[in-house]
């Protein structure tokens, strides 16, 4: 394998030229592993916050034709001034691909000529126990098949212990997602199973102590994993349809929340998983969309949330007798009302609903898809002098007489909104490995026809064309700063790996231009022949938006 990673100072070559003035040379791609004696430096802009908003009447249906004066938004309290307001009624009908020229491919998903209502279903074998994800596939096929028009762009996804997966696409025929519900099956999730066995009762103490710490270790690592895993699911999820304007909903056929949460905790207690956390609840506030969980756990049980569970679970791989056994089932009463507080509270962070009943299925799907066929979003600009990192809270009022609100409960201002570069290395690393492609800066790549090198290796010519509004700062001085990054793979391992970074201003004479024709990027990749899969990664530095492709590369 060749690992190559080239920083120079003559690295951009643009065609259409750029105009760059106070050239201060590519900033380097690899960072030092230790950054903590850096200062962190927090920049101050004009960013404006906007509120994805359902509105309803007592009945659930939707009321139209709101205006400005109808609405209150509070941050932190604070009542803000509404800049915008935009009803929306997306268009019920899936989009149509994006056609483009011959040897060359985009990560836009599809013409965007107009607002398509997009809903997006997850199926989480990592935090919920086997038996139960066979009960929720059995609900979500007979759902999908009795109500999925042919007209729905619905796309599937499962969670699984090796990443997240895309089963279907937002443009794919919703029979065939019928058709992959029907043949799926369900994995055993690593975290399932960590009870003590009551093999171990025949033990003596010392031994049993030692078992029991040893189980718990092993429940605490697979924990953790199965946070990391949930977390990067969401965000790839979250980046691969960031660039695609508009509400999009989420539902969450899942058994758990993988750890506690609550409107303005830090997430996780691991100092990983909590930058983990603080990146994903960013990506999902800026890619608007709104998570609806539903706890496939109830799917199969006769009894609401506000009854107790089947006895047949609370007493399920209990060890002991008598008083053990209750406090056991006592536990697990507890770590049950725990995991509905966490649905909940995540769902209002993002907009959405928890639903965790046996029914709830149906009432799920059915309110996720209808909250994003008519909403308003409501705009204004956030104070830029407040560079506190943390949690702000958000309330959206309405004078209408009976109307029911759902937004989001707040956002997270966290180390990459206010200094988007502190996240550079995590995020290049995270899109080069991520199954899915990033939409945060539109890219679209152009392969040439490969030609012969020294020996027996071929030399492929490619171009990255990005719209220069995507990635031209606002400020008077125009400022770029762009890492461009490639990887390509064969056979799922890495061959080549290199990029180069573009750091400068613009002067006005080449603003317009760039404006019009775009940021263009040429270079090569010299290899031996055979087939590749080759993923390109931009990232716009300025505000930390990413954008990736992956496209075939076949020499020969």
């Amino acid at each position: 394998m060749r690992l190559r990673l080239r920083i120079s100072t003559l690295a951009l070559i643009l065609i259409p030229a750029i105009w760059l003035a106070g050239w201060n040379g590519p900033a380097a791609l690899a960072r030092p592993a230790d950054d903590s004696q850096k200062p962190v430096i927090f920049k101050s802009e004009t960013t404006m916050v906007q509120v994805p908003t359902v509105i309803t009447d007592n009945k659930g249906n939707h009321i139209h034709g709101l205006t400005k004066s109808d609405f209150q938004v509070f941050e932190n309290r604070a009542e803000q001034k509404i800049a915008i307001l935009e009803e929306v009624t997306p268009s019920r009908s899936r989009p149509s691909n994006m056609s483009t020229l011959p040897n060359t491919y985009t990560n836009l998903l599809f013409n965007a000529d107009k607002r398509v209502a997009l809903t997006m279903v997850v199926l989480d074998a990592v935090n919920t126990p086997f038996s139960d994800q066979e009960t929720g596939r059995e609900y979500l096929l007979k759902y999908l098949s009795e109500n999925l028009q042919a007209t729905t762009s619905v796309a599937l996804m499962r969670i699984t212990e090796k990443g997240v997966q895309k089963l279907s696409g937002l443009m794919d025929d919703p029979a065939s997602v019928v058709a992959i519900v029907k043949n799926m099956k369900g994995e055993t999730p690593a975290t399932e199973g960590f009870a003590v066995s009551p093999q171990s009762f025949s033990s003596s103490p010392e031994r049993l102590h030692l078992e029991q710490d040893a189980a718990q270790t092993e429940a605490q690592f697979q924990q953790e994993q199965a946070i990391d895993r949930t977390l990067r699911a969401f965000l790839a999820i979250a980046w691969s349809v960031c660039g695609v304007p508009g509400r999009k909903s989420l539902v969450w056929a899942t058994g758990s929340f993988p750890f506690y949460v609550e409107s303005g905790s830090p997430g996780p207690a691991d100092p990983r998983l909590a930058l983990l956390y603080e990146r994903t609840m960013e990506a999902l506030n800026d890619a608007q969309i709104s998570v609806y969980p539903i706890d496939v756990r109830g799917l199969g049980s006769s009894e609401t949330v506000n009854g107790p569970p089947p006895m047949h679970d609370l007493f399920n791989n209990t060890v002991g007798s008598g008083q053990a056994v209750l406090d056991q089932a006592t536990a697990r009463n507890r770590l049950l009302d725990a995991t509905l507080h966490n649905l909940q509270v995540f769902a209002e962070m993002t907009g959405g609903r928890a639903f965790y009943n046996r029914n709830d299925l149906d009432r799920g799907f059915a309110q996720a898809v209808d909250d994003s066929s008519s909403y308003y979003v409501l705009g204004y600009y956030r104070n830029s002098q407040n560079l506190k990192p943390g949690w702000r809270s958000l309330q959206v009022k309405t004078d209408r007489e009976g109307a029911r609100v759902r937004a989001r409960t707040g956002f997270l201002v966290g180390k990459t909104t206010l200094n988007p570069e502190s996240t550079q290395q995590a995020d290049e690393s995270f899109a080069l490995m991520s199954p899915f492609d990033s939409t945060g800066v539109p890219l679209m790549v152009r392969w040439n026809e490969a030609t012969a090198k020294s020996g027996t290796d071929r030399n492929a010519e490619f171009a990255m064309i990005v719209p220069a509004s995507n990635v031209i700062g606002e400020t008077d001085a125009h400022p770029v700063n762009v890492d461009f990054i490639w990887e390509a793979s064969r056979n799922g391992s890495s061959v080549v790996k290199e990029g180069h970074s573009v750091k400068g201003k613009v002067n006005p004479d080449g603003l317009a231009r760039l404006k019009r024709e775009g940021l263009y990027y040429k270079n090569s990749l010299k290899l031996p022949p055979g087939d590749y899969q080759v993923k390109f990664v931009v990232r716009d530095n300025l505000s930390g938006h990413v954008g990736s492709l992956t496209t075939p590369l076949s020499l020969h």
